[in-house]
Order: structure tokens, then sequence, then C-alpha cells
């Protein structure tokens, strides 16, 4: 993956601020297929504050490991905003 200088020096201010306020950093992704985490993970320095991802592509893999509920994604469907909201909760 091919990142703009304007991409990656917005990882590195989100890093710089992170580490400046002692916090860390996680993602739960699906449709993205671990982009996010993958551009997050190029600069630097990123193991300071990147824990890792789970990338939960399977309604099973979205209920076994970010624990969103299966009446979620049956009454939501996988790509909608409450399974989203889960899966960040569940990554944390």
């Amino acid at each position: 993956m091919a990142l703009t200088n304007e991409i990656i020096a917005l990882i590195s201010d989100i890093h710089d601020s992170l580490r400046a306020r002692g916090e860390t950093l996680s993602t739960a992704e699906s449709l993205t297929a671990g982009g996010l985490s993958q551009a997050l993970t190029m600069v630097p320095g990123a193991s300071d504050v990147f824990l890792g991802s789970i990338t939960a592509y399977r309604p099973e893999v979205k209920s076994s490991h970010l624990s969103v509920s299966a009446s979620s994604i049956k009454e939501n469907s996988v790509v909608s905003e409450e399974v989203a909201i889960e899966m960040a909760e569940g990554a944390n």
C-alpha cells in the first residue's frame, strides 16, 4: 500500500498525540480488510501506540472475537452502524 505524504504526516500526528497522552490504539475492521491497521503501522515507532487489530470479515468472527450479538447482525446486517459500534466496543 502506497501512502501519500499527507497521510503519512497524519498518521505520525496521530501517533505523536497518543504518545503524548499515554494512550494506545487498536482497531476492529471488516470491510477495510485490515487496511486501516496496515496504514497505522507504516510509520516508524507504530508499536509504541498500536496494540493490534482484529479483521473480522465473517459474521461468526464478529460474534466470537468481538462479542457482536447475533441479533444485531440479523436485524441490521453486518454492514451497519449498530454492528460497527459493537465491533469497536468488542475490540476495547
